[in-house]
């Protein structure tokens, strides 16, 4: 993740600071190993460290293979980024209606299911 990563298996980002100060951020990879394997690389490690020094508390990361893309448009074009999280009662179900938005998605959507 960072500006310019020529990460292998790095498909891309998407992130932003919510109006009350939040960092969010959503990194895209081929594969969990990939993700893995962007975490060793001592250029993350520096991106991470200077990254780290803006953010208030302990940073949580989600990792997820359960991923859906919905991918209808350039996510290098969003102007805006909607983020829901909460924890899913029927994974499954939920990754069935992730996949059936009936055309009515008006840009790409990264979503992924934690248990």
């Amino acid at each position: 993740m960072g500006a310019g990563c020529r990460a292998t298996g790095w498909l891309g980002s998407t992130g932003g600071i919510t109006d009350d100060g939040r960092f969010i951020a959503l990194a895209r990879f081929e594969s969990e190993e990939a993700a893995r394997r962007n975490s060793d690389r001592p250029e993350q490690d520096r991106w991470w460290s200077e990254t780290a020094k803006l953010l208030e508390g302990e940073v949580t990361f989600r990792d997820s293979s359960d991923v859906t893309v919905d991918l209808s448009g350039d996510p290098d074009q969003a102007g805006f980024v909607q983020v829901m999280h909460g924890r899913s009662t029927d994974p499954e179900r939920a990754s069935e209606l992730m996949s059936q938005d009936g055309g009515q998605s008006s840009g790409p959507t990264f979503s992924a299911v934690w248990p």
